[in-house]
């Protein structure tokens, strides 16, 4: 026999683990002379995903102890939603900002996306790499500031 009885909150907390658990999936058993059926179609309006468009810079080659920039511009009507960077054999690299960016890459803007890197020291011989990327929507997708 229980000496004290659980609490209302231990309770709900034991009913939403165990409905956690189980899951909300559900398998059906087609027997046999049953026939399989799909789906419908959905009756309301299909979203498409907008077209996304992947740009990428050069290699950018930094020397020792000097700081380089990559501007990826995206295309006509695209804006970046999103970037950065990739330092293939260049562990040392330090990324000083990755952001969006007017096409000159100096201001606050939304035609590309800027990554200014650093290459503080000579473990890769004196020449760092690495390139900027860029993932661009179309700008009837994309609303804030």
């Amino acid at each position: 026999m229980l000496k004290h009885r659980p609490s209302p909150a231990l309770v709900v907390a034991l009913v939403a683990l165990i409905l956690a658990c189980a899951g909300s999936a559900t398998a059906a058993y087609v027997g046999p002379g049953q026939t399989e059926t799909t789906p419908s179609q959905p009756s309301g309006p299909v979203v498409q995903s907008p077209a996304y468009v992947y740009k990428e810079s050069p290699a950018i080659q930094v020397p020792d102890n000097q700081f380089d920039v990559a501007i990826v511009t995206c295309p006509a009507g695209h804006f970046p939603i999103s970037g950065g960077f990739v330092t293939p054999n260049s562990g040392d690299m330090v990324v000083k900002h990755s952001r969006p960016t007017n096409a000159a890459g100096s201001l606050k803007g939304t035609a590309a996306w800027t990554v200014l890197m650093k290459n503080p020291d000579s473990a890769d011989n004196g020449q760092g790499e690495f390139r900027g990327y860029a993932i661009c929507a179309p700008a009837a997708s994309v609303s804030g500031p």
